[in-house]
């Protein structure tokens, strides 16, 4: 099926006018943003505190503590370890005015704040709402949350930067600003220097959303070539820096770890999706119509084009190697792309073409409301509960232990 005859015939077209019209008008102030923003740190910081406690549950915390001091010329690694420096140079300086606990307590809820706010951002097109939707989801989700117990705050936070750099690297194709450019670029270089799978990814993710962002777009030879460089001149010196990891550490005898525990595809597609995997069956099948269908405006086939970029990456590098960790940056796609097309439905259950057709298009409306509000739901208080279980999982020290 064609995407720009997607919404054929006629009446559907005009739905989706009427639905861009309203998804991309975006408020003047960002005030709102920030209170929301503010609110949505706030309520991570509380969950990230208030369920493991003060002390992190997994073991890596004490991995990335003792990378950290060693940064700052205490001896304390007994193995050969290669770390990318971003994340272990922020505790090091954490630890210049906090003790060793806290100074990793607080990168860890760095990182994971950096992620739900570049969530909220891309998704920010779509308007408020649904930016806090999808910010929520990505932070609540128990994949998302597990890593947070394991410690993989590296990923957290590099995923985080990937995100804002796709965005900001396509949002330059649209509006040719050079703000977004250098933010694009500067976003780039944090993820390649915080988390080397990311980093990878990231070099096919530039190149999947601008190609996808065109498509949707479909503009004139000269913007479609304008685009592609762009992109070539950001992925190509990603890419070479990328390589050059690769090659350095293989050089000195260490050599990534991929599926560490030996999960098959299907355990580890069942374990991201553990808490609820119906509802995130129903969020893939919404992902997948929203990466098809056409007719996005500009504003909104940016946060599609991102989502549908990393989804595609992750899927791909997964089926490849198995590497479970990867389905975190898919179920990240996954939910951007999921709220543009649940965007669309609602939208199209509120619209009513005739006065006779009123009764029906409420009822319609609200049972759709009704769905979503229970998918929601769903995801977030079954993805705490899996959050309890997973620090309890990784605990290092026991409660008691910790109490005495």
């Amino acid at each position: 099926m064609d995407s720009n005859t997607a919404l054929e015939p006629a009446q559907g077209q005009r739905v989706l006018t009427r639905v861009e019209g309203a998804l991309s008008s975006l408020s003047t102030s960002w005030y709102g943003d920030g209170l929301l923003l503010a609110a949505l740190v706030a309520a991570l910081v509380l969950i990230h505190l208030s369920v493991p406690g003060l002390v992190p549950s997994g073991s890596d915390g004490g991995n990335w503590l003792a990378i950290s001091k060693e940064r700052l010329g205490t001896e304390v690694m007994s193995t050969e370890v290669s770390y990318l420096p971003l994340f272990p140079w922020l505790i090091a300086g954490l630890l210049v005015v906090l003790d060793s606990i806290p100074a990793v307590v607080v990168a860890g809820l760095a990182a994971k704040a950096v992620l739900v706010i570049a969530t909220y951002l891309v998704a920010r097109t779509l308007g408020r709402g649904y930016a806090v939707i999808a910010a929520s989801l990505v932070g609540a989700s128990a994949a998302q949350m597990e890593a947070y117990a394991w410690g993989g705050y590296a990923q957290l936070l590099g995923m985080g930067f990937g995100l804002l750099s796709v965005f900001m690297i396509v949002r330059y194709i649209d509006s040719q600003e050079r703000t977004h450019l250098w933010t694009g670029v500067a976003f780039t270089a944090a993820a390649l220097a915080t988390h080397a799978l990311v980093g990878g990814l990231l070099v096919g993710a530039l190149v999947l959303a601008v190609a996808h962002w065109l498509y949707i777009i479909d503009p004139r030879r000269p913007g479609r070539i304008r685009g592609w460089q762009t992109a070539l001149v950001v992925a190509v010196p990603a890419g070479v820096v990328v390589l050059l990891l690769l090659l350095g550490g293989s050089g000195s005898g260490v050599e990534p770890v991929l599926n560490p525990i030996g999960l098959t595809r299907a355990q580890a597609v069942a374990d991201a999706v553990r808490e609820a995997p119906l509802v995130w069956a129903v969020v893939a099948l919404l992902a997948i119509y929203a990466a098809l269908l056409g007719g996005w405006s500009k504003h909104v086939a940016t946060t599609v084009s991102v989502g549908s970029s990393w989804a595609a990456v992750g899927l791909v590098f997964f089926l490849i190697t198995g590497e479970p960790r990867s389905l975190l940056v898919v179920q990240i796609g996954l939910v951007l792309l999921a709220v543009c097309g649940f965007a669309v439905v609602y939208a199209w259950a509120r619209n009513s073409p005739s006065n006779s057709d009123r009764g029906p298009q409420r009822l319609r409306s609200r049972l759709v409301l009704i769905l979503g509000v229970s998918m929601l739901s769903a995801l977030l208080v079954s993805g705490l509960y899996a959050y309890s279980s997973a620090t309890d999982w990784y605990r290092v020290v026991d409660r008691q232990e910790l109490v005495a």
